[in-house]
């Protein structure tokens, strides 16, 4: 059973990228701004391909994984003396791929709330209020979302598949759909 106290910092944890996000973005200059936001765009796709491609049909973790975290756990214990006591092979693929969906929707978060920011500051009146108000709101639903896989991961779950696949219903409305 997950304690109240866990819960509430669940919440706090998931409202940090954006308080963070708009600390950064009006100390920043832009050139540096555009491009930390390419870094994370490109590590963004890169996790949404892990999720999809390595973890959401595999039964076990593959080794490169496993690996990795094993190294994790090493520079953990050398830098901060913080020994886990969990082997890397034992963890799910589906409970990983909900950490590293965590780790998209923070950065989500960041980039939504930087451009709503910078749209607001840039763009001229009404059209940067307009541009702030529907960027912070999908800057304020993504944190929603971060809030709900962290109390899933709290209670050491996974994220079903169709929240781990979930897109905006706009997203790929341009495709054809294959229903046959």
């Amino acid at each position: 059973m997950i304690r109240p106290w866990n819960l509430s910092l669940c919440f706090v944890a998931a409202s940090l990228p954006m308080l963070g996000a708009a600390l950064v973005v009006l100390e920043m200059s832009l050139g540096l701004l555009a491009m930390l936001a390419l870094v994370a765009l490109i590590r963004l796709a890169w996790l949404d391909d892990n999720i999809v491609n390595d973890l959401l049909e595999s039964e076990r973790l593959p080794t490169a994984y496993i690996n990795t975290m094993r190294r994790r756990q090493i520079w953990a214990w050398r830098l901060f003396g913080v020994a886990s006591d969990r082997d890397p092979a034992d963890v799910s693929p589906s409970l990983l791929a909900t950490r590293l969906k965590a780790e998209a929707q923070c950065i989500s978060t960041v980039l939504l709330t930087g451009a709503a920011l910078v749209g607001a500051v840039l763009l001229p009146g009404l059209v940067g209020g307009v541009f702030f108000a529907l960027m912070f709101w999908a800057a304020w639903q993504q944190m929603d979302r971060l809030a709900v896989t962290l109390v899933v991961l709290e209670y050491g779950a996974a994220l079903p598949r169709e929240r781990l696949l979930w897109r905006p219903a706009w997203v790929g409305s341009w495709l054809p759909r294959d229903d046959g």
